[in-house]
């Protein structure tokens, strides 16, 4: 889809800047590029980046919804065991790391170290898990 938004962003910007020099110069039809960049920007592009907006507002909400899901299954188990160990582990908690980060979803178990620009330190499976 992003590609499909970028060439129409293209076609768009070069059909304007056209009628714009066409305009300019005195040719004659220069309207055939205005009103091409119009239809292709009112029915083509516009649509487009609409959709994708909303698709990604509703990724960002899925992942939130079950980032808070998974703290409220988090927060029953630490209630459920008893009081020494309930304590112990919520002030280990120090919030989201740059592994653990509630609002982009996995496609790898790549751990990265932070500022480690050869790759040397990654590993796989080494990622933090709660259960």
């Amino acid at each position: 889809m992003k590609t499909y938004i970028y060439i129409s962003g293209f076609v768009v910007a070069f059909l304007l800047l056209g009628w714009l020099m066409a305009y300019l110069l005195g040719m004659p039809n220069h309207l055939i590029m205005l009103v091409g960049g119009s239809i292709v920007l009112l029915l083509v592009y516009l649509p487009l980046v609409v959709a994708k907006r909303r698709q990604h507002r509703n990724r960002m909400k899925e992942i939130i919804r079950n980032y808070q899901q998974q703290e409220k299954e988090n927060r029953k188990r630490l209630y459920t065991q008893d009081a020494g160990q309930a304590e112990k582990s919520s002030k280990n908690r120090k919030g989201w790391s740059m592994n653990d980060s509630p609002y982009r979803e996995r496609k790898s178990g790549v751990t990265w170290g932070g500022g480690n620009i050869h790759a040397a330190n990654a590993s796989r499976d080494s990622r933090k898990r709660r259960k």
